[in-house]
């Protein structure tokens, strides 16, 4: 059931409201309880009375309450519409509670003022978007607006599109990297960082690229700011390029200074007239021996530094160019710390007020020690260049092309040429020269002076005809000089008189010619080999003897061609040869041709040193003894046939003799002599056989001659068996002879002699009791002439060679 409405006027205190109530219950409460001490204990009316009591204490405790709450939820309401930005909003000032009323018209009135302040709000934040846009879109700098968290951009003015060159289609929506504006991403990331950090950036230097690919260099600021709800970014981009370029112009160009000052050891100075204080570059302290200060020492610390002299003529000079005003220079040498004295060109210029007043001097100071003692050296080096060009023997010169004349010589020149000094016409002239040249050289000597008038060195040998007729042979050494233009203006040259070397240059060729003839001439074999055994030359006999061409020779070593055998010998004798240890070398070995014949030779070699005594070369002379061997076989049977020879009568004398001494024939007188005969026979047959042998000699030359005269066959066969008879009857052989009646044209004792020999080889090679036949007979030789030929025969056996 719901409670009348009260209507009361005016409106109540809020404490009346909740204190009333609660008054009138209690007095209620009270009644009851006062009714119920009369009536007595009726429990059952006393609990329906209380529970009436206590349901309408809690009826009217929530009409109130309704009541309390209904007024605060339309104080909430309107809040909430007042804070969503609901000016229109009113709370009613109607209210039963006093102090409701009194809350809703101040709400009201705050409401009112909200609205006001929000209008005027309103109005100005309208102005300031106004002039927002206005410098955004007017802005000479280039900015935009672009979302915090991607960096994309939402709005741009025009200057960031004329700065980058995009349209703004091109640009809205897309963010810096995908436009590739950012140069160096690291540059990037030092943005986002101060960004985070700080929530805005202030001047950061960075390069960007435009459209067209152009590099700039700007200062880059950005604020955060919440635009409409949305976390933004303004960014403003101030052009820096030119002031970029201009300064990094300005350090170049700085630096290029200083570096020019370095190079060219200048420093600049100025000296303040009123102050007397000084003001230098870096390189004007390293001039004067200093470490670079930021003050420069004062006047009179810089007199101290140099002599009293060179003090006293620097003062007098600033001294007049202030007074006169005119500018100066000025060699002065300063002491370093270390001691050293260097040399300064000092040069000073007056600066003038309006009045014409000098105020301050400003000059360089260039070092020029390097200078000055490229002076001094270049005068020491003259001095000595006189005194050595006075004094060498060649000749000296300096000819001067645009004057053509000779501007120098020395002493030695006038010798070699054949003048004499004082003599000679003044100018010298370089035709006077020429004229002097061997008609047959002198075409060869003008073409190579036009070559050197072109730049071309000249180096000449002529033959030079002096006044007193002499023929002499020169050497001209010129070198031209040039000019900045590349123009020959001197030559400097010498001249060699070489006459005494020309004849021995053709003596030498002369002797050069003797040894390379007697080299390839040479009738055995000569080699020149490194220390290595390697060939370097050899003579055609020596090729030839081996069967080698010289250029195959040379890729070989002497090891190459010795016979196995006979290697390790060799090559030991070589090594004691070319270590020292024996000056000369000589060995008998054997060599293996090309075509694998083996040849006896005979090397005899000595060592070649260097000037530091150190061995070059071993060169050997090799002798072919095949021949040499030949002749000693030769030899051998030689003194085999001589020891047979002189065997054979000295054997029948001992026979003859042996059998007369032994009485044999002592009663037989006729064969006593025949023995004794035999004996004196071959005696005189060993005679001429001795007197052969001495004269072998002579044999060998063909000086002999053989003593020819008529003979008759038959003698000589008897004589030619009386030399062997004593022989044959010791080994019990008989000799039988077949007679031939023939007159020859011979030489008795050799045919006997070759008869002796046949007749001694049967009887040696025949046994005890055989016979030994001699036969001669005459055969027809192949020239149609008609021959003797002697045979011996044992027992129908011939000798092992019939001889004719």
């Amino acid at each position: 059931m719901r409670l009348p409405r009260l209507n009361l006027h005016p409106p109540l205190p809020l404490h009346w409201v909740l204190t009333v109530p609660l008054v009138l219950f209690a007095l209620l409460a009270m009644v009851v309880a006062g009714h119920w001490l009369e009536r007595g204990p009726d429990r059952a009316h006393q609990t329906l009375l209380l529970l009436v009591t206590l349901g309408g204490a809690i009826a009217l405790g929530l009409l109130l309450t309704q009541g309390l709450l209904g007024r605060l939820r339309l104080f909430a309401r309107v809040s909430g519409e007042l804070a969503a930005g609901n000016f229109a909003q009113r709370l009613p000032a109607n209210s039963r509670i006093s102090e409701f009323n009194h809350l809703a018209r101040s709400f009201n009135q705050m409401a009112d003022q909200l609205q006001q302040s929000f209008q005027r709000l309103q109005t100005t934040l309208a102005e300031s978007e106004t002039k927002f846009t206005t410098i955004f879109r007017t802005s000479p700098d280039p900015m935009a607006i672009a979302t915090r968290t991607e960096g994309r951009l939402l709005d741009v003015n025009h200057s960031l599109l004329e700065f980058f060159g995009y349209h703004r289609d091109e640009m809205v929506g897309r963010t810096a990297i995908e436009l590739n504006l950012w140069v160096d991403l690291s540059q990037r990331r030092v943005y986002r960082t101060l960004l985070e950090q700080q929530d805005r950036v202030r001047n950061l230097e960075i390069q960007v690229k435009t459209k067209g690919g152009e590099v700039k260099t700007v200062l880059l600021s950005a604020e955060a700011q919440a635009l409409e709800g949305q976390d933004c970014l303004i960014v403003t981009h101030r052009d820096i390029t030119d002031r970029h370029r201009a300064e990094a112009a300005l350090r170049q160009s700085q630096q290029r200074l200083a570096l020019a000052q370095r190079l060219a050891q200048v420093g600049y100075w100025e000296f303040d007239v009123a102050t007397q204080g000084l003001s230098w570059s870096e390189m004007t302290f390293r001039n004067w021996g200093m470490e670079p200060a930021p003050v420069a020492p004062s006047y009179d610390e810089l007199l101290q530094k140099l002599s009293p002299a060179d003090g006293d003529r620097l003062t007098q000079h600033m001294a007049t160019a202030i007074a006169e005003g005119n500018p100066y220079q000025v060699d002065l040498r300063p002491i370093h710390p270390d001691g050293s004295i260097h040399y300064l060109d000092a040069r000073g210029e007056p600066v003038f007020d309006d009045q014409g007043r000098v105020v301050k001097l400003v000059g360089v100071s260039v070092d020029i020690t390097d200078r000055k003692q490229v002076e001094l050296a270049f005068q020491e080096s003259e001095a000595r260049f006189r005194q050595l060009a006075e004094a060498v023997q060649e000749g000296f010169f300096v000819y001067d092309t645009g004057a053509a004349q000779y501007t120098y010589v020395n002493p030695a020149y006038w010798e070699i040429r054949g003048l004499d000094p004082v003599a000679v016409p003044i100018p010298d002239l370089e035709a006077q020269w020429i004229a002097c040249i061997h008609p047959d050289d002198r075409d060869r000597i003008v073409a190579a002076l036009r070559r050197e008038r072109q730049g071309e060195n000249f180096d000449q040998e002529y033959r030079y005809i002096t006044p007193g007729g002499e023929l002499r042979w020169l050497r001209s050494k010129a070198f031209p000089l040039f000019n900045e233009a590349g123009q020959v203006v001197r030559v400097v040259g010498t001249v060699e008189n070489i006459t005494e070397s020309k004849r021995t240059e053709e003596a030498l060729r002369q002797s050069e010619a003797r040894f390379r003839s007697a080299f390839d001439d040479a009738p055995y074999g000569i080699s020149l080999v490194s220390t290595t055994g390697q060939f370097v030359l050899a003579n055609p006999y020596y090729c030839t003897l081996l069967g080698y061409t010289e250029a195959e020779l040379l890729t070989l070593t002497f090891k190459d061609i010795t016979y196995p055998d006979d290697r390790a010998e060799d090559w030991a004798g070589f090594q004691r040869m070319m270590s020292g240890a024996a000056r000369t070398y000589a060995i008998e070995k054997r060599y293996v041709t090309k075509q694998g014949e083996v040849i006896p030779v005979v090397i005899n070699a000595a060592p070649i040193y260097d000037m530091a005594g150190n061995p070059l070369y071993s060169v050997g002379h090799v002798q072919d003894i095949r021949d040499r061997l030949a002749i000693d076989r030769m030899k051998d049977e030689f003194i085999s046939v001589v020891s047979h020879e002189l065997r054979t009568p000295i054997t029948a004398i001992q026979g003859a003799l042996a059998l007369l001494g032994a009485g044999v024939y002592a009663d037989r007188p006729e064969k006593a002599r025949r023995m004794l005969d035999i004996a004196i026979n071959n005696s005189d047959r060993l005679l001429r056989l001795v007197d052969d042998i001495l004269s072998f000699e002579r044999l060998e030359s063909g000086k002999v001659q053989l003593e020819k005269e008529a003979c008759q066959v038959a003698t000589l066969m008897y004589q030619a068996i009386d030399s062997v008879q004593p022989l044959a009857d010791r080994s019990g052989i008989t000799i039988a002879l077949v007679p031939l009646n023939l007159t020859l044209w011979a030489a008795p004792d050799a045919m006997i002699q070759v008869l002796t020999n046949l007749l001694s080889n049967a009887i040696k090679f025949s046994r005890h009791g055989e016979t030994v036949w001699v036969k001669a007979e005459v055969v027809e030789s192949d020239g149609g002439g008609e021959l003797d030929r002697a045979t011996p025969k044992s027992c129908g056996q011939a000798s092992p060679t019939p001889q004719h």
